[in-house]
């Protein structure tokens, strides 16, 4: 759709004016298409976004109707479906699920199951599992770089793990003397607790030369590093 001037143009660019018959103003005659075409536009919106509802002049919110479509399903229908967001709430907004590992009907959201398949998990029934991305970093997929190369799209990846110095008596990098605690020791460090069976054949040195088996002692132990981080809620686009 373009601009259409007034058939009459008399203000530059081709301005439209109201006409003022008492101080001898012309008011602006619009060509045809400068009605009709607006509507057309705003008609094939209406029809392509809103298939199901044919446009009438009983309602004036198809319009509305068709652009929330639009925003909802992602503009250009669902080319979004399948992206991940992060939203500062704690429910997930309008045509957004969220990326906890659910399960859900692989027919009420056949777009996005068109998309995920059985990359998170295998079918239950009649559903399939969401990716869980709660408390997890995203990292991109090397897709055949040489960079954290072997990964598979959607797969977890472990932490690395880290020495805490509880006590300060042992080499352990960093310290946290003089506490005692484990999860004291870990949240004064800013390292993450993990699951022991994931590093089977880790274990920890002290200077003394004595080994321990994960977790470690009340002298030192170990935890996954992070970035400093701001929770928010990770959300995936159906």
């Amino acid at each position: 759709m373009e601009f259409m001037p007034p058939l009459n143009p008399e203000l530059p660019d081709g301005q439209y004016q109201d006409g003022d018959p008492a101080n001898s103003v012309v008011g602006s005659i619009p060509p045809a298409e400068a009605i009709e075409h607006p509507m057309r536009e705003i008609v094939h919106v209406i029809e392509q976004e809103l298939g199901e509802l044919a446009p009438t002049k009983n309602d004036l919110t198809q319009l509305y109707q068709a652009i929330q479509a639009m925003i909802d399903g992602g503009i250009g229908g669902s080319s979004f479906t399948g992206m991940i967001g992060h939203f500062a709430t704690t429910a997930a907004p309008s045509g957004w699920l969220k990326a906890d590992g659910s399960y859900v009907d692989k027919d009420t959201y056949s777009a996005l199951h068109g998309i995920v398949g059985i990359t998170y998990g295998p079918l239950v029934g009649n559903t399939f599992k969401l990716p869980d991305l709660r408390g997890e970093f995203i990292r991109s997929w090397s897709d055949g770089h040489t960079v954290d190369s072997g990964r598979t799209l959607g797969s977890w990846q472990k932490g690395t793990l880290s020495p805490v110095d509880i006590d300060g008596a042992g080499v352990w990098s960093v310290t946290a003397s003089p506490l005692t605690d484990y999860v004291e020791a870990r949240e004064l460090l800013g390292v993450d607790d993990f699951d022991h069976t994931h590093y089977t054949n880790a274990k920890l040195s002290a200077v003394s030369g004595s080994t321990y088996g994960l977790p470690g002692t009340s002298e030192g132990t170990a935890g996954t590093t992070r970035p400093r981080n701001m929770a928010m809620l990770a959300c995936i686009k159906i």
